[in-house]
């Protein structure tokens, strides 16, 4: 194949990566960096972060060596080598082998490992190995913290907080791993028998109180039992409002009455003033009295609007 495209294929991936070469027995590393002008390929000393330079002071760090099919130092050219290698002139009658540092061969392109590919082999490798409880079987929850992978979650949340592209403080991603954790251990409450809950207070638009259970958990199509009907109706619930608005409107209905009917009888001629003692004797009998009729009405009431609605 053409040395110019696979020069070129090498530096497909713009800025600054590491080389190496072996002088003398000893290894030296030394940084280039890849550019692309529009229409050649090639490569810069980054002299300030490469050790050993002296190798290199009869280059500029302003010059630009791009690739070809042959190696020049004259013409500023680098020519492909081999796998993941280039060769680079360092005066008019030496030339020197770089071998990349950090590069690989993915679909017969040399392109720089990206964090998708990091991602593939740690996935492949996690694929492959054992599970935990290998050799022996343990509870089916393990097999759900495998796959939920909160450690791996932990790690990958405090990377991006560290990189400062992550809001959350520490101590809110170490309780979102301890979260994980304990709902992957929770056993599903189908499959067990002692069952812990507590109910919520009435929800006034559906009339019905939450489950909400302590010790397992619970998924949408099983058929454990999460609301029930609400054993008392809410004040601010229509039907609330209806009944407790009635019952006001009864007792001050009662009182006006009897207001009314002990004026009358005030009003009466003296030949009559033994029945308004009596009537003022027993008045408060006659409000508990009416009170009582209120109350009846009131739960009559109550029990045929909530069978009626």
């Amino acid at each position: 194949m053409n040395p110019l495209l696979l020069c070129s294929s090498l530096l497909e991936n713009e800025g600054t990566f590491p080389y190496y070469y072996i002088k003398n027995n000893i290894t030296n590393f030394i940084n280039l960096i890849h550019k692309f002008d529009g229409t050649e390929k090639g490569v810069s000393i980054d002299i300030k972060d490469t050790l050993n330079n002296e190798l290199f002071s009869n280059i500029s760090p302003n010059s630009i060596f791009n690739c070809d099919n042959v190696v020049s130092f004259e013409n500023k050219t680098i020519t492909y080598y081999g796998n993941y290698k280039i060769e680079f002139p360092i005066s008019n009658s030496e030339t020197i082998v770089l071998k990349s540092a950090n590069d690989e061969i993915i679909g017969n392109i040399n392109q720089k490992q990206t964090n998708n590919n990091i991602c593939s082999i740690l996935e492949d490798t996690l694929r492959k190995a054992k599970p935990m409880q290998f050799p022996y079987s343990t509870f089916s929850e393990i097999n759900t913290l495998e796959g939920r992978a909160p450690i791996s979650l932990l790690s990958a949340n405090l990377y991006f907080k560290d990189n400062l592209t992550y809001s959350n403080s520490f101590e809110k991603i170490v309780n979102d791993c301890c979260d994980v954790v304990d709902d992957s251990f929770l056993p599903l409450c189908n499959s067990t028998n002692k069952i812990k809950f507590t109910v919520e207070k009435c929800n006034e638009e559906t009339e019905t109180m939450k489950i909400r259970f302590l010790n397992c958990k619970t998924f949408e199509d099983d058929n454990i039992i999460k609301n029930i009907k609400c054993t008392y109706i809410p004040f601010t619930n229509i039907k609330g409002i209806l009944i407790t608005s009635y019952s006001i409107f009864s007792v001050f209905s009662e009182i006006i009455l009897i207001v009314i009917i002990i004026r009358l009888v005030r009003k009466l001629p003296d030949e009559y003033n033994d029945l308004y003692n009596c009537c003022r004797q027993y008045s408060f009998n006659n409000i508990l009295f009416y009170c009582s009729i209120v109350n009846y009405n009131y739960i009559k009431f109550g029990e045929y609007f909530i069978h009626w609605s």
